[in-house]
């Protein structure tokens, strides 16, 4: 949340384009629903299967995996629309 905060006050301070809001509002909200999927399904799998289970540690392991790969995809934005602004 704190990243996303500071990308959009950079974003304010420095006058982005409707399209570049689009594509950097698009990522915020990409990994913030990634985060609370990924939440949803550990609270679901641990509340039905307790217990340590391998095929349900590697559910988590999957679902956390998206959560890197929309955060890794939304880094590289990062670097493409945001950074060029901070070198100016």
């Amino acid at each position: 949340m704190l990243a996303a905060l500071g990308v959009i006050l950079i974003g304010i301070s420095k006058g982005f384009s409707p399209t570049e809001w689009a594509i950097v509002l698009l990522c915020i909200g990409a990994v913030m629903m990634a985060e609370a999927l990924n939440s949803a399904l550990e609270v679901l799998m641990d509340k039905l299967h307790p217990e340590q289970d391998a095929m349900i540690g590697k559910a988590k392991d999957m679902a956390a995996a998206g959560v890197l790969i929309v955060s890794l995809i939304s880094l590289i934005v990062f670097f493409i629309v945001v950074a060029p602004y901070l070198v100016k």
